[in-house]
């Protein structure tokens, strides 16, 4: 293993974690959105985020790569490998690197479950608003082939009409 492919690994996860740090950061400005109904914003965060995500996902792979033309395999296991080999100087740097990577991933799962969770809250309050200003009850709703929710007097010929 060559001092180069080290460097550059590093590099791939130090560049990982820049990403994820700016996900982290966008994520809290999408949650104040979520919370404060923010659309405009809910619709910008959404379209910065799927660029984040693609950028990640490009180093993601350029370091499957890697770890993939050094024979390893590109999981948990073969970083461990790579480690483990590489020079005792290098491995506190690639270590810590590596656990820094997994916790801001296990954060941004978590922060993006709780923006799920008030989006879920959100629209259930949207769809009870609604079900009270055209005097339908939740008790009317029906579920199409498609999974989508419906009230089913609207289906009737009167409540076509």
């Amino acid at each position: 293993m060559k001092a180069e492919q080290l460097k550059l690994f590093n590099a791939q996860l130090m560049q990982g974690i820049s990403v994820l740090e700016q996900l982290e950061k966008l994520l809290e400005q999408e949650r104040d959105a979520l919370s404060n109904r923010e659309l405009e914003q809910i619709q910008d965060s959404i379209t910065e985020k799927q660029g984040l995500i693609n950028r990640y996902l490009e180093i993601n792979k350029e370091r499957v790569a890697l770890l993939e033309s050094l024979g390893l395999t590109a999981n948990n296991e073969g970083v461990e490998k790579l480690i483990a080999n590489a020079p005792a100087v290098a491995q506190p740097v690639l270590t810590e690197s590596w656990r820094k990577l997994q916790e801001k991933l296990e954060l941004l799962q978590e922060r993006n479950k709780v923006n799920g969770l008030i989006s879920s809250r959100n629209l259930k309050n949207v769809e009870q608003l609604l079900s009270i200003m055209s005097g339908r009850s939740a008790k009317d709703r029906l579920y199409n082939q498609k999974g989508s929710a419906g009230h089913y007097r609207a289906q009737s010929r009167i409540g076509k009409a």
